[in-house]
């Protein structure tokens, strides 16, 4: 028998997280910041995590991988608040990349501001 095709067939969520997605988030968060200093800072937070992400095997970007790369910051003896920097900048591409149509449930992990992005200031 022919399988038969259906068009409102929903597409399954993606689990691994390829580097245009990361971009797109990327772009998504920087434009979501007022400040220009908040940019800088939140830009080189999360180049500095895709580089991170990139170099180490990973199948999917999910709350391990977060948790491994905060240990990452650790182990460099990155003070407490530069660490709390970092990981907010990667709550945000996370919150980002869960909340675009092309990445409906990101890597099976939901992030924990499903409520609404953090207040600008």
């Amino acid at each position: 028998m022919a399988k038969s095709s259906n068009p409102k067939r929903k597409k399954a969520p993606k689990t691994v997280l390829k580097l245009p997605d990361l971009e797109q988030s990327k772009s998504a968060v920087l434009n979501s910041l007022v400040s220009s200093s908040s940019q800088r800072s939140y830009d080189h937070a999360i180049r500095e995590f895709i580089e991170w992400y990139c170099s180490e095997p990973r199948l999917a970007f999910n709350k391990t991988v977060v948790t491994r790369y905060r240990i990452a910051l650790e182990q460099k003896h990155y003070s407490p608040s530069t660490i709390n920097l970092r990981l907010a900048a990667v709550r945000r591409l996370a919150y980002e990349a869960s909340d675009s149509a092309t990445e409906p449930r990101f890597g099976g992990w939901n992030p924990p501001c499903q409520r609404s992005p953090p207040p600008r200031r």
